[in-house]
């Protein structure tokens, strides 16, 4: 007699003696039935044929086909009434419940089990044949893809490890269609993922026969013992390359390994000319390469997976020229020889002796607000200055830990204007800064160039920043010239910073920028006084773009849009966190905002999209804010 068989005996035999129907304890014991239904998930627990208990190995609950053909559900249960003495898989023996996936298609089954601590998922080839278990996965863990022809069952095991004071779950599955030639495909694998030897050719959308990259070439380069940098060339006819696997080897050729790996991939972006099979690509990296390391085994992969012949190369170091010899800027190939500098201000670089940059003048100025502005002007002879070096000092004359683990000097990025010139003029704004050190009297600023040569040492004696009033000439970027307060300094008909009343400044503003309709993209500049804020609660991390310039375009919607999509996800976008929000007409109400969202809230740390819905036809003002409103600011509108 079988061991389903006995259970059943025993079942019936505990029936007749509680005076029970095995009907009415179906319905208490169907915990997963109809269950959530996640995505396009199943329904959760639809009993197959009553050959026994539900969820168990003689009766399993069948998943939702839908889930089988393509996408991620969700399956929502409990082992609170599950059979006890179930073999639930994963070597446990507490309560469990039976599913049953089968595939429509061929294809990839990815599993997630939510539930609390001490719970098992497990996958069999047969339900009751421990020997066929090819997955065993704890809660919270997502599992390796597992492959599923056409027609095959899966059984999920889905168990506790003993009685849990929540014993609901949701078992949460993916399922990726393998494609074969000819069959549609997406990006990004939304309609499923080419099987192997095909990829998915971008120009049909189609798979199609991969044609794996070949390498003809490649270099390695090591600098010091902490920066390498790999270069490959070779033809691609698909023009699909992707990343990039290196091996480190010794002299004797044997394997090194680097942060405990053998080997290690990158993605990397290859350059090629418009209807040409030949690419190159470059990786360079900043970590300590193993002393052992004496040459790289290189290949590249493509979209499809497919790698290309490898090539092995030596380490070397860059090659060291002479001055007036031609350099490279990024100081790989070739480097300039110890005291001379490749000069970024160049077009057409040679090595020509390293100058230290010069300080000719400085202002340190103290805002209302509590923020230092440093201004400074001065010559870079070679343009390569690259840092502030500075400390900050109190009216003891002692200095103040004003840097990062209570350091009392540091450094900080320096950028100068105009680019590309030898004499430069820079502002650097530190917001906040007397908030915290309310009794620094003094800024001693030096400039640092790229070969580590110090300027000498400026004394700046702090002083507040000139207010300007009504009418009088102020500074655009708010930097050195402030206006007073309920003024602001905007543009006036001849291009020059005037201060005026606030509505002047965001009607001037406002007619400034420029005007984009839906589909269209445009470059701003967000430099310049904040003429409106965001609200409060759009300004997810601190408000931290509450006082900071905005940058503004004009929208005009010629007809109403159920959904209009607002962007700065685009390449011109400088790495700064940004809030967008809209506001109708030219701004003139700054309460009135029509929508607003934070980069932050996403946690995309920089680059925002905001959906509106349901906008009606007419004029708005898009308002794109940052924290330090510098670099420029790429926006894309979509409606429809």
């Amino acid at each position: 007699m079988g061991t389903s068989t006995r259970r059943m005996m025993v079942l019936a035999l505990l029936l007749s003696a509680w005076g029970c129907s095995q009907d009415r304890v179906q319905e208490v014991e169907n915990p997963g039935g109809s269950g959530g239904s996640g995505g396009t998930g199943g329904s959760g627990g639809t009993d197959v044929v009553d050959h026994g208990p539900p969820g168990t190995c003689e009766n399993p609950r069948a998943i939702d086909a839908a889930v089988a053909e393509v996408g991620v559900g969700a399956v929502a249960g409990s082992v609170e009434n599950a059979i006890a003495d179930h073999d639930g898989g994963c070597g446990q023996e507490g309560p469990a419940q039976v599913y049953r996936f089968t595939s429509l298609r061929r294809g990839t089954l990815s599993l997630t089990l939510a539930a609390e601590r001490g719970f098992v998922v497990s996958a069999r080839r047969a339900c009751e044949d421990a020997e066929s278990e090819i997955l065993c996965l704890p809660e919270e863990l997502a599992s390796d893809p597992i492959e599923l022809a056409k027609g095959e069952a899966l059984f999920l095991i889905v168990g506790a490890k003993e009685k849990r004071a929540d014993p609901t779950y949701e078992l949460r599955l993916a399922f990726t269609p393998i494609l074969a030639e000819g069959e549609a495909c997406g990006k990004d694998g939304v309609n499923g993922v080419c099987e192997p030897g095909l990829f998915c050719r971008p120009s049909e959308g189609r798979c199609r026969a991969n044609v794996p990259p070949r390498l003809d070439s490649a270099e390695a380069l090591m600098r010091g013992s902490g920066q390498y940098r790999f270069q490959v060339d070779g033809t691609d006819p698909e023009g699909h390359v992707a990343g990039l696997y290196f091996r480190l080897k010794d002299a004797d050729g044997n394997p090194v390994a680097l942060s405990g790996l053998y080997e290690l991939y990158t993605n990397i972006s290859p350059t090629s000319e418009p209807g040409s099979p030949a690419f190159s690509a470059i990786f360079a990296g900043s970590v300590n390469l193993p002393k052992a390391a004496r040459s790289v085994e290189l290949e590249v992969v493509d979209t499809g997976r497919a790698r290309s012949n490898t090539l092995s190369v030596e380490l070397n170091a860059p090659t060291v020229v002479s001055e007036g010899e031609a350099c490279d800027l990024k100081g790989w190939k070739p480097v300039c020889e110890t005291g001379l500098v490749c000069p970024p201000i160049s077009a057409n670089p040679t090595c020509e002796t390293n100058v230290p940059p010069e300080i000719v003048s400085g202002r340190a100025l103290r805002t209302v607000a509590g923020s230092l502005i440093l201004v400074l002007d001065g010559r870079d002879e070679n343009g390569d200055a690259t840092q502030y070096f500075g400390r900050f000092l109190n009216e003891n004359g002692t200095p103040v830990p004003a840097f990062r683990r209570g350091a009392t000097e540091g450094t900080g990025n320096f950028e100068a204007s105009p680019s590309g010139s030898r004499d430069f003029h820079s502002v650097a704004v530190w917001r906040g800064f007397f908030s915290s050190y309310p009794n620094v009297v003094k800024a001693q600023v030096a400039l640092v160039d790229s070969g580590g040569n110090r300027s000498e040492l400026v004394d700046l004696e702090i002083e507040p920043r000139p207010i300007a009033e009504l009418g009088e000439a102020c500074d655009l970027g708010l930097f050195e010239i402030a206006c007073a307060e309920g003024l602001l300094c905007g543009p006036s008909p001849s291009g020059e910073g005037r201060c005026m009343e606030i509505e002047s400044a965001r009607v001037a503003k406002c007619e400034a920028a420029p005007e984009i309709r839906p589909g269209g993209r445009a470059i701003l500049s967000s430099a310049g006084a904040s003429h409106w804020d965001p609200p409060v609660e759009c300004s997810f991390y601190g408000q931290s773009a509450l006082g900071a310039p905005e940058a503004a375009a004009r929208l005009v919607l010629d007809a109403p849009a159920s959904e209009l999509t607002i962007t700065t996800d685009l390449p011109g976008t400088w790495e700064d966190n940004t809030v967008v929000f809209l506001l109708p007409g030219c701004g003139e109400d700054a309460e009135a905002v029509v929508a607003c969202e934070d980069a932050w809230k996403e946690f995309d740390f920089v680059r925002t999209t905001l959906v509106a819905k349901d906008v009606p036809a007419g004029r708005y003002l898009i308002l794109v804010d940052t924290p330090t409103g510098m670099g420029p600011v790429e926006i894309g509108v979509s409606a429809r």
